[in-house]
């Protein structure tokens, strides 16, 4: 959608008028709540940060990053990551090398690396621990499926469970 506003003449001889009135819609916008961070930013072609450092900039601080949103934030990394882990630990059960093992996750997972414990099932005993430092950025599903059993086919082989 476009909108055209009629400007005063003096405000029209300052430079780029369009972008300053553009500005001021979406500060006020911001601090009233009725815009987002995210959209707030987008309509000024920022990302969340650089709003944040566009208003920074203004010395605006309404709404400022705080612990709130630091809490919430991570908190989302969390769970992303527990989401990722539990992908990962099914993929990992699904591989080929899988067959005869018991492969849970350790008990310290934090966000990064990813890590599991796998056991041989006859008889019982402890093979080792798996640790995954994530992906390679922009890989395919099925890359990260194949990295994944490469991974604990090499752990079976450092154990000698594999040749």
């Amino acid at each position: 959608m476009q909108i055209t506003v009629q400007l005063p003449d003096d405000l029209a001889q300052r430079p780029d008028p369009g972008r300053a009135a553009l500005e001021a819609f979406v500060i006020e916008g911001y601090r009233s709540g009725a815009l987002s961070n995210a959209q707030a930013g987008g309509l000024l072609g920022l990302s969340r940060l650089g709003f944040e450092g566009f208003l920074k900039e203004r010395q605006i601080s309404d709404h400022a990053y705080d612990v709130k949103d630091l809490d919430h934030d991570w908190a989302n990394v969390q769970r992303d990551a527990q989401r990722r882990l539990d992908q990962y630990t099914d993929w990992l059960r699904n591989c080929p090398e899988a067959s005869g093992l018991v492969i849970e996750p350790a008990s310290d997972n934090g966000p990064y690396p990813y890590q599991w414990k796998i056991f041989a099932v006859d008889p019982f005993s402890f093979v080792g621990h798996l640790t995954f430092h994530g992906p390679a950025v922009g890989g395919s599903e099925t890359e990260k499926k194949l990295s994944l059993c490469r991974l604990l086919h090499n752990a079976l082989v450092k154990a000698g469970m594999l040749s």
